[in-house]
């Protein structure tokens, strides 16, 4: 039985309406409609569709989907295969996706640089360990996987990974497998909203003096917002600073009357900030309540990471702060960081973080494939 017929029998044997959306046969409406009709069409040796009835887009991406089937080796995929021959191509592919991951997997545990005191969500590279990947596939799957790890668009999306476009990809690729001899302090962004900098790191071990070609190592962040006055010139919202006092006092006053005692909010796309309202300090909670149009409670970005910190701030003036919790948790343990970390360090001295109990921060990205 196919998955249709299965879900369709689910319905009539449990009584539940479902709507049969009937453009699902017109070809001409979505790229999706021309593929399923050309394959159904194909499976019942029925004619294919004159693509002079199809929108030109959607004729010319048919095309493309053609080429791109032809340039495939070791497999058949074509609009013209038989079901067989597609469920079989699927299953090759599948597996070929899942090599590459898993080789992905080993060249990050190889690469990954454990950094103390810098927030999850900042990824520090190898060069070494990257100079080592020859192969196109590798070195796109890989770049592609940092991109989605550290990028503020949302996880999983195409914006994340630089819409996958293959001049953004191989630009990134380009600078770091052709890395020059002399580093350089200038960082690049190739897409996704994320920066790429060369940075030197220090050999724990060694003792004799260590090429600096061989030292260098790449930070990966999540790309800094626009200056404050570009922001305001050009009429773009801040999104990283964000008030939360009314949902904070909201949140404690339900509490009153049943509500949850746990309040969540997700910021940056990338980090899920928990208060426990029943530990806030009443004396915070008074002093929101009573200055309504002077301090109130924000997550605002922390400098350099982009990370974010609860803080008092005055309204209209998010600079004027007294911060009260930045301390950041994984939510899951990097499974990446080994092998690069036990030869490499980044030698740089960071404040030491302040936590409050009512407060949690977890990154939850993972670096793992999807």
């Amino acid at each position: 039985m196919h998955a249709i017929d299965r879900i369709l029998a689910t319905c009539e044997e449990n009584k539940l309406e479902y709507v049969t959306d009937p453009t699902n046969f017109q070809p001409e409406v979505t790229l999706r409609n021309a593929i399923r009709h050309e394959i159904l069409n194909n499976a019942k040796r029925k004619s294919k569709i004159s693509q002079g009835l199809l929108p030109p887009a959607i004729a010319e991406r048919l095309d493309a989907i053609e080429k791109f089937g032809k340039s495939l080796k070791d497999v058949t995929l074509s609009l013209t295969s038989s079901m067989e021959e597609l469920r079989s191509t699927v299953c090759h592919l599948n597996s070929k996706m899942y090599d590459i991951d898993d080789q992905v997997d080993r060249i990050l545990k190889r690469a990954v640089v454990s950094i103390p005191d810098i927030p999850p969500g900042n990824l520090l590279l190898s060069n070494n360990a990257l100079s080592e990947v020859t192969d196109a596939q590798l070195r796109r799957a890989l770049v592609l996987r940092i991109l989605r790890y550290a990028s503020y668009h949302p996880w999983g999306s195409v914006r994340a990974t630089a819409n996958q476009r293959k001049d953004n990809v191989s630009q990134i690729i380009g600078i770091l497998w052709n890395l020059p001899t002399a580093i350089s302090t200038k960082s690049f962004s190739g897409g996704g909203g994320v920066v790429w900098k060369q940075i030197f790191m220090h050999n724990k071990s060694s003792k004799t003096p260590i090429p600096n070609i061989n030292r260098i190592g790449w930070l990966v962040s999540r790309q800094p917002p626009l200056a404050r006055h570009k922001l305001i010139e050009r009429g773009i919202p801040n999104t990283l600073e964000v008030e939360i006092t009314q949902n904070i006092l909201a949140g404690v006053r339900r509490i009153e009357l049943g509500g949850p005692f746990v309040q969540k909010v997700l910021y940056d796309n990338r980090y899920q900030v928990e208060f426990d309202l029943t530990k806030i300090p009443k004396k915070l909670v008074l002093c929101l309540e009573q200055a309504p149009q002077g301090v109130c409670l924000m997550l605002l970005p922390r400098a350099v990471w982009n990370s974010p910190v609860v803080a008092l701030a005055r309204r209209g003036a998010p600079e004027s702060t007294e911060v009260l919790h930045d301390m950041i948790t994984e939510k899951a343990p990097n499974p990446f960081i080994g092998e690069a970390t036990k030869k490499w360090e980044y030698r740089r001295k960071f404040p030491e973080p302040v936590e409050s109990e009512w407060v949690r921060m977890e990154w939850i990205r993972p670096l793992t494939a999807l």
